[in-house]
């Protein structure tokens, strides 16, 4: 009688923790590298799900919009880059497929991109970047979750149970 118990208890906690532990949903992780710190995690909720980032640029002091999507690879894709002006440090056209043109209210788009990235790499800004992440209409300072000047990582990745109840979720 008290094996079954014992056998029935070992079973019961050992799917409990494979619940807990095993990577269960795929989620775009933004995370500190080089300390130790909470991540920032966008659910994908569907196939070809979007977010962007949106700074200031250092030298113009202008916003720039960068758009992307989760690929069925689970890689992400830069779609657009929008932005106010054309001088230093900013393209003033476009390559191969890509589409240079501006949008009505006098902004540059560069939109057909078809950049796949496994991972992104982005130093949060000390100065004027104002790093934000764009969801659902909703705008996330970037320096709410992460110090500025560290940084961070942002790849598609399956999250465990575990590692989402350590991260902030933004849901848009």
């Amino acid at each position: 009688m008290k094996t079954k118990f014992v056998f029935k208890s070992v079973i019961a906690i050992s799917v409990l923790l494979a619940f807990i532990f095993i990577p269960i949903r795929a989620y775009v992780v933004f995370y500190p590298v080089e300390e130790n710190g909470e991540s920032v995690l966008i659910p994908i909720t569907q196939e070809g799900a979007e977010f962007s980032i949106l700074y200031t640029h250092s030298i113009h002091l202008s916003d720039v919009l960068e758009t992307y999507r989760i690929t069925t690879d689970k890689e992400i894709e830069q779609t657009s880059l929008t932005y106010e002006d054309t001088s230093i440090g900013m393209p003033g056209n476009s390559t191969g497929n890509e589409r240079f043109s501006q949008t009505e209210d006098g902004k540059y788009m560069i939109s057909n991109m078809h950049r796949i990235f496994p991972e992104i790499y982005l130093r949060v800004g000390q100065v004027a970047a104002n790093h934000r992440i764009v969801l659902g209409g909703k705008k996330y300072e970037m320096t709410h979750f992460f110090r500025e000047g560290t940084l961070i990582k942002i790849q598609v990745q399956k999250l465990s149970l575990y590692k989402i109840w350590k991260g902030v979720t933004l849901d848009g």
